[in-house]
Formats: C-alpha cells, structure tokens, sequence
C-alpha cells in the first residue's frame, strides 16, 4: 500500500538548477508536495495565496537574497511559514541574524539528504 504525500507543500528557492532539482527530488522520494523556483522573484510572482508552507531557500540568491525574501514574506504572510535557509557560506552572525529574522534553521551545503 503507497502512502499517501505529505500535504503541506514544500517551495525550494534555489538559483543553482542542478542543487534545486536534488532537493525537489529527495523531498518528493520522501512523499513532500515539492516545487522548486530559480529566484526569489519567481516565488513571489506566484506566491501561493492563504496556503501554509514551507520553504527551503538559498541565502545568497540572485536578484532579492534570502534576507529580503524573509522580510517581504514577513509583511505578505506574516510569517507564518517555516522557513529553511540554506547557504554555503555559514556564518555565526549571519545565522542568528536569520532565525531572528524568522528562519526556523540554518544549513550549510553540501546538504545531507
């Protein structure tokens, strides 16, 4: 018997196509509803309405970064989604700044499936 998909859907916001697909892809082998998008302004142009989710986004995008896409969620949805950073570049301030700012975590690449 298959089990049935998680329901809460999961947006990756990630600028490098092949890291994107392989979390899109291990999070859907794990019965996730996983959508990947290339830019925080691509996510936002078609910015689900009144859905909860969750999001796992790439701190150092092109175009509007991980921080800008925290604060104009902040002021759309009130935060009310989990958020996930992910970057390659950890840094302590960073982080906290981050979780501070509405991130639930911080994860450093290379990501362990």
């Amino acid at each position: 018997m298959a089990l049935a998909p998680i329901s809460t859907p999961v947006f990756v916001i990630e600028d490098d196509d092949a890291v994107r697909d392989a979390i899109v892809r291990c999070l859907r082998d794990n019965r996730f509803q996983a959508r990947g998008f290339a830019s925080g302004e691509a996510f936002l142009d078609r910015l689900p309405p009144n859905q909860f989710a969750c999001l796992v986004v790439d701190l150092n995008l092109s175009g509007i970064d991980g921080f800008e896409l925290l604060d104009r969620l902040a002021r759309i949805t009130g935060l009310a989604w989990l958020v996930v950073i992910i970057t390659g570049f950890g840094e302590v301030r960073s982080a906290v700044r981050l979780v501070k700012a509405g991130a639930v975590d911080v994860l450093e690449k290379p990501l362990d499936p």
